[in-house]
């Protein structure tokens, strides 16, 4: 009787897992590669380390709502991360700030108010890493691809989230 128990519980957990892993895919529409992924264009640990520390990674996704979210990654050189998210009803603006961030399936689709989050962020060979603080997350680990001066971002150990797909870097940070 325990074994049938023990089996549905984890069924139930992996059921509420792919739905969770569903919603947060539709939340955003990720972009298909511009070019080839291979390991020959995946940027390694030395020049991730000199591109991320200090520079912002800037994308624009559809959401599922139909609106458009401007999302920026700042890489503050002590190791914190700031979230930063506007919105707009085209690609190309006119930009406000998102009212709330919502975490989808990192942490039981939680939300927060306002268009800030924090975290850290870190190397780990030739991935960068991320963990949100106040949402709640799972550690999310990113290959970084780079072709003729673009850059396409995918996740290396399952982590759902809108990062992946083309992106691009900004000098410096906002204060």
């Amino acid at each position: 009787m325990s074994v049938v128990r023990t089996f549905a519980c984890a069924a139930a957990m992996l059921s509420f897992a792919a739905e969770s892993s569903a919603e947060v895919q539709r939340m955003c529409a990720v972009p298909p590669p511009k070019f080839p992924l291979m390991d020959q264009n995946r940027v390694g640990a030395r020049d991730l380390a000199a591109l991320l520390p200090g520079q912002s990674m800037v994308f624009v996704r559809r959401w599922a709502t139909g609106t458009f979210n401007r999302l920026r990654r700042e890489f503050h050189t002590d190791g914190t991360l700031v979230s930063l998210c506007e919105t707009a009803p085209t690609p190309d603006g006119p930009w406000k700030p998102c009212a709330q961030t919502r975490s989808g399936a990192r942490s039981n689709n939680a939300a927060i108010t306002g268009n800030r989050e924090i975290g850290v962020w870190m190397l780990q060979g030739s991935y960068f890493c991320i963990k949100y603080a106040n949402i709640g997350s799972a550690l999310g680990c990113f290959a970084l691809h780079r072709q003729a001066g673009q850059y396409y971002a995918t996740s290396v150990n399952n982590y759902v989230s809108c990062i992946e797909g083309d992106v691009t870097f900004e000098r410096g940070i906002s204060q």
